[in-house]
């Protein structure tokens, strides 16, 4: 596949950019991402597991590489002196519906004015909590949103954050193979899965199951 340029936003590229981008088109399988962050996140949804190399088009983006290097990374990739890292996805599944996730699933209530009670269930624990929602994120996403409440990241396992917690434990890492449930005790709910439009309602009593999805992203 040529590589295939993912600019959600339509940023102004520069024409030496495009000059180097045609230049390695037909020699790699690669997906540039323009943007920040969230254009990582939008280019494995269109394009998954197909290697992102990110370029910084925004104050926030903390695997994007300057626009000035594009030469030589491009000639280090194609030379295969750098190589992408592999990170974990997490799928969620609620009935027949799916949701994929790079960064996290993003629960939290429905009404602001009142507290979610949520069961969250693993194959060693369950416990039941009140938050204002939780987070549930990769590696890869430990550095967004997670990090903005739990105010710490980690390399490996999955993350559970909670948001506004009422109990005194709001953060968990557990391993990478782990199946979540949470159960709603007291909603409704709103389930998200990174920057989507889709999301889901979840009504008292109702579950979802979040595990480590098959497909991996590779981003360098």
């Amino acid at each position: 596949m040529p590589i295939k340029i993912f600019n959600p936003t339509k940023h102004q590229i520069d024409p030496n950019v495009k000059k180097i981008i045609n230049k390695y088109k037909n020699k790699t399988d690669l997906v540039i991402t323009v943007g920040g962050d969230g254009s990582i996140l939008g280019a494995e949804k269109k394009y998954p597991s197909i290697p992102k190399l990110p370029l910084r088009f925004s104050k926030i983006c903390n695997h994007c590489y300057c626009i000035s290097n594009l030469e030589s990374v491009m000639q280090n990739i194609i030379k295969e002196k750098i190589k992408p890292k592999q990170y974990t996805k997490l799928k969620a599944k609620y009935k027949n519906k799916t949701l994929i996730a790079l960064n996290e699933i993003n629960i939290k209530t429905k009404d602001p004015r009142s507290a979610l009670r949520f069961q969250v269930s693993t194959s060693s624990a369950k416990k039941e909590l009140m938050a204002d929602g939780l987070v549930v994120a990769t590696p890869f996403g430990s550095t967004a949103y997670f990090k903005s409440i739990s105010n710490t990241t980690f390399t490996q396992g999955i993350g559970i954050a909670l948001n506004n917690a009422v109990t005194p434990e709001t953060t968990k890492i557990v391993t990478e193979n782990t199946n979540i449930t949470i159960k709603i005790l007291r909603g409704p709910a709103l389930v998200f899965a990174d920057n989507q439009n889709i999301f889901w309602q979840l009504n008292n009593l109702e579950s979802i199951t979040i595990k480590k999805h098959s497909q991996s992203a590779f981003v360098y």
